[in-house]
Order: structure tokens, then sequence, then C-alpha cells
């Protein structure tokens, strides 16, 4: 019986032989795209119109996917070209890899690290700080400037921060801002690589809101000139008591960003120290804001702004 068996197997395997031998040496060329996409059939193969539509659910309008066509779309796993929106220049990725969230643009790296990598920053109960909604689509780690800035944001007004620094406590985000996706447009349209955001400048000293309205980008050098320091100092500001007299000095960053200390004069009095830090320090504010204007580093509402600043005494 075993012998029988074992001839029959044999007579299987020598009759499928000539079929396999008779397949490798067809006349008919075999066109290798159209293999892969009839084995894909055996499966489930999403449409060509499924995937663009999945890769726009991803990335909305960031990369054109006109290159993809039916003749060179293959399979999830077999690389497509896209041409980003934003930088222009046509990119290689995998369908699988692109509906991730991972980009195909080296300069839009920084924009779609993955959030399985280091650095992303937890959300609580699916809000940053408990109030803002992180609505990008992208997996957007803490490597993103925008979303960096946004998060810090958030935390001087809601997080730990406040807490160290009482004046913050009572600050705000607008509803707008609470947004990621609105706070990334304004982002966007204002940024320039380096500079901070303030929200006191364009708005007043009092102002507790950060919004469109009330908020700038500012060169750090700027940022600091004008920073307040309400509730942290013992003396009157521009003030220090140098045996039975007053010294007015002028702490500030010069052009390379170093920090000079000015030395303005010796007074009988803090007010009368204060006075003459007040004319200095103003004047000095006018002369860096015209500098940074006429180099076109700073938009028109800035420069006016800042050649109305004014320094009070409780700063």
């Amino acid at each position: 019986m075993f012998r029988i068996l074992c001839i029959f197997a044999i007579g299987i395997v020598g009759s499928s032989y000539p079929m396999t031998r008779e397949l490798s040496t067809s006349p008919f060329p075999i066109n290798k795209v159209d293999v892969i996409k009839k084995l894909n059939n055996m499966g489930r193969k999403k449409t060509l119109e499924e995937v663009k539509a999945a890769f726009k659910d991803v990335w909305g309008d960031r990369y054109i996917y006109d290159l993809i066509t039916e003749e060179n779309y293959v399979d999830m796993n077999t690389p497509v070209t896209v041409v980003c929106s934003k930088h222009g220049g046509k990119h290689s990725v995998r369908p699988s890899d692109h509906i991730k969230g991972i980009g195909a643009c080296p300069q839009c790296k920084s924009e779609n690290i993955s959030k399985k990598k280091k650095g992303v920053i937890k959300e609580k109960k699916g809000k940053v700080f408990g109030v803002g909604i992180n609505d990008s689509l992208l997996p957007v780690g803490c490597n993103n400037v925008a979303y960096r800035r946004w998060v810090a944001m958030l935390h001087r007004c809601y997080g730990n921060f406040s807490k160290k620094h009482p004046t913050y406590s009572v600050c705000s985000v607008c509803e707008e801002w609470l947004v990621f996706s609105n706070f990334e447009k304004w982002f966007e349209e204002n940024y320039k690589e380096g500079y901070e955001l303030d929200k006191d400048l364009l708005s007043g000293k009092d102002n507790k809101v950060y919004s469109p309205e009330t908020c700038c980008f500012l060169p750090q050098r700027i940022n600091k000139l004008i920073l307040t320091n309400k509730g942290r100092r013992s003396n009157i500001i521009g003030s220090s008591k140098k045996g039975d007299k007053w010294e007015s000095f002028l702490s500030a960053l010069d052009k390379d960003g170093k920090k000079i200390r000015v030395h303005i004069g010796y007074f009988d009095s803090p007010q009368e120290a204060f006075a003459a830090y007040k004319r200095t320090k103003e004047s000095y504010i006018k002369e860096v804001a015209q500098e940074y204007y006429d180099n076109n580093e700073i938009t028109e509402k800035v420069y006016n702004a800042l050649m109305n600043y004014k320094v009070e005494i409780t700063d």
C-alpha cells in the first residue's frame, strides 16, 4: 500500500513539472506590475481612489498626488511619487507609511515625526494641560516648532509654570488658540526663526490673554529689553543703593546677544535714579527699534509700539 502511494505521489509531481516548465517558457512577456496586482486581488486591496482619499485625510493639501495613476499604483508597499505642495520636489514613499503619517519631503521631516519616537508630549485626558486640543491629523511631536510654542504657551497659563511664576496664574489663552490648527496657521504667517512670542507689547503690560490680536514675535534682544519683573524686585527698577547714593543702570543685550550693563549715574534718591533710567531706556528702545525696522526685521506694527513704549516705575 505504501509503495502504491509513493508511486501515486511521484506521478502527481511528475505531471505538474511540465506545467511549471510550460509557464516559464511562455512566449508572452510577464509584466511584474500586473502579476503583483493579481496577487493583491486575492485579498482585499485598496483602490487608488481609496488610497488617495486616505492620504488626504492624513495630510490635507500638504502633498499633491497627481503623479500616482492606475498604471503605476501597485499596492500599499510599493513606493509611489508624491509632490510636496509646501517646498516642491518629487518624493518617493510607501503608501502604507504615508497613511501612518510618515512624510516624504525632507524639509517637512520635523513636522512629521511618529508618535512612537521619543519626545512626544503626552496629553492628559486627550487634551494638553486639560484645555488644549491637538486637532492636527499629523502625529506632531515636540520637535515641531509651532507645536512646541503652542504647548509652552499653554504651560505658562495652565501648567506648573504658573505656580512658580504667580503673575501667569491669571493669564489665559483665547478660545480660538486652544485649538492647535488655529494657532499653527497664525504661527506660520507670523513666525521668524529664533523670535519669541510676546503678548504685552501690542496690547499693554496688563494684558493677560494670548490671542492673534495681542501677540507678536520679537527678537530676543527686544523681548528681553521690554521684559518686566513685577513682584520680583526689592528696589525701584533701574536703581541700586551704593553707599549713600543710588546708582542708575541699564541691563540689556547687545547685537551679538551678550549681556551688557550700562552705568548711567549716581543720584540722591531712587526716584531720581529711575527718572534717568527711564529716559535712557526709552531712548535706547527707540534706537534698537529703528535698527531692526530699517533692516526689515520687525513689522511696522511692532516698530510703532516700540517707538511709543513707556517705561513705568512699577515695571
